[in-house]
């Protein structure tokens, strides 16, 4: 078999494995949102001051984790990245293979505008609204109106999606740094459900859509040849 035919099949099979995971999760997570929201969301009964609510979003943790959902802030550890490796190195090798380091900022950028405008167009068209707006049960607008009408749309989160996107990346192209990157964006997902903004399926649904996006465009097979 040759290398190409190799790689072929062994992206084949990562596709595989990736649906049939996809599909068992976010199936769960839909049996499970009602029972995730009732029994993770933070009370609501009280307002102001000094209720559950307001202390957690002022707290300095919370307002960190949601920051990993922040398109600048992942663009910011992109370049930061690529000047410190552009002063270490050539962008190119003699061969002319391109290695995970010379798509560091590019891959970020085109990774979280595919993503932005993939969760976009999917939150227009599923068109379920927040739980915390309807106490944990589903409700859908009108079909398509989410296209004319985007307010309080959920499925699926963007906080999530670009947390994912953005730890997928790093870890991806900066291999090893998957350990501190992938449970910020996890902290992210599960302070979007805790707040009920999110049902559990919607940041499902955003980890997912990142993978294929990632997938896709960064591919493990791309690069052919790093650098030690």
């Amino acid at each position: 078999m040759s290398q190409g035919a190799f790689q072929h099949e062994l992206r084949r099979d990562r596709w595989r494995l990736f649906v049939i995971f996809a599909i068992v999760a976010f199936l769960l997570a839909l049996a499970l949102d009602g029972a995730v929201y009732r029994w993770i969301s933070i009370d609501r009964s009280t307002e102001g001051e000094h209720s559950p609510l307001w202390k957690l979003e002022q707290s300095q943790f919370y307002q960190f984790v949601r920051l990993v959902g922040f398109v600048p802030a992942w663009l910011a550890i992109a370049f930061a990245c690529d000047l410190v490796l552009r002063r270490r190195r050539p962008s190119w090798d003699r061969s002319g293979v391109q290695t995970r380091d010379d798509w560091v900022t590019p891959g970020m950028v085109v990774t979280i505008a595919v993503t932005g405008i993939g969760v976009a167009l999917l939150k227009a068209l599923i068109g379920r609204e927040r739980p915390l707006i309807h106490d944990g049960d589903w409700f859908f607008k009108p079909f398509l109106r989410g296209f004319t009408d985007g307010s309080n749309l959920s499925t699926p989160s963007s906080h999530a999606a670009i947390a994912f996107v953005g730890a997928l990346v790093i870890s991806r192209l900066r291999p090893g740094t998957g350990v501190i990157a992938i449970p910020l964006a996890i902290g992210c997902a599960y302070s979007r459900v805790l707040v009920g903004a999110h049902f559990l399926s919607d940041v499902v649904l955003g980890a997912i859509v990142a993978w294929v996006v990632v997938e896709l465009f960064l591919p493990k097979d791309r690069f052919v040849r790093d650098r030690l």
